[in-house]
């Protein structure tokens, strides 16, 4: 009660933080331990994030809407007075300020990005989630997501699938990914398996992203499995012997149990 006093009303004191006996998850320094001295070498990582692929995107629509999400068929400026048949601003191909990613914007940058980066040099890539748009939550669905999350993956494996071959005769990056706050239906929301007794009600979309991740080559099966029934998460280690640890950011977005706000703030991959 005092957190939904706080969450909810902001008229309370902050819960106390839940203090974790960290002994249950690290084991204690070995006696005499010295971190290894740094080799000074660098490595290249190709980071993608964000992507809020909009398949409702409306090229010619109105792109100054009074309230997002706009660059819709629906989009409209009530103070001005206009629509898709006479936008005041007009949403272009490749996308607008108050608007998410159309396709065109979204394959673009794979088809400029060795113009800027040289692909060769790139040892792994990591995604940093949100693929799906920032829709109202009436008008998201379990297919909507779904649709989102597959084209998104087959996108990502395609170009930089495409892009590997081209400059190195390998398909060999490794691309680690993880879920953020919009992958989910609801989004910014998850339950543990514990909660109650049968499967998670999420358990479909942890399936079909491992199971994504695992067709395209990124993780192996053992991990994919794990990944599965582990709410998308997982660790993985990278040819460079650099371990990275795939969380899901959905369990950290507290707030959003107690109101209505949500944040996109992920903090989904830490390189350990």
């Amino acid at each position: 009660m005092q957190a939904w006093c706080y969450y909810q009303f902001n008229v309370c004191d902050a819960p106390p933080l839940i203090q974790i006996n960290e002994s249950d998850w690290f084991s204690p320094k070995p006696e005499g331990g010295v971190a290894p001295q740094p080799s000074g070498e660098t490595i290249n990582v190709l980071h993608l994030s964000d992507w809020h692929l909009d398949p409702r995107y409306d090229i010619g629509s109105e792109a100054n809407c009074t309230s997002a999400l706009c660059c819709r068929p629906d989009s409209i400026n009530t103070v001005l007075g206009t629509g898709s048949s006479n936008a005041s601003v007009l949403a272009s191909r490749f996308g607008s300020l108050l608007c998410d990613t159309p396709a065109d914007l979204a394959l673009s940058v794979f088809t400029e990005m060795p113009n800027f980066v040289n692909m060769s040099d790139i040892s792994f890539s990591i995604f940093t989630g949100d693929i799906v748009s920032h829709d109202l939550v009436d008008q998201l669905s379990r297919a909507y997501v779904e649709y989102e999350e597959v084209v998104s993956f087959q996108t990502f494996q395609a170009w930089l699938g495409n892009i590997v071959t081209l400059l190195l005769s390998s398909t060999d990056l490794a691309f680690i990914s993880t879920l953020g706050n919009h992958d989910s239906l609801p989004e910014a929301f998850n339950t543990p398996n514990s909660l109650r007794p049968g499967p998670n009600e999420f358990s479909w979309n942890y399936e079909l992203l491992s199971s994504l991740w695992l067709s395209a080559g990124w993780i192996n099966a053992s991990t994919a499995s794990y990944s599965a029934t582990h709410y998308g998460a997982y660790a993985y280690t990278t040819p460079q012997g650099l371990k990275i640890v795939s969380l899901n950011t959905d369990f950290w977005y507290v707030d959003n149990v107690f109101s209505k706000s949500s944040c996109n703030c992920p903090l989904t991959v830490r390189l350990l």
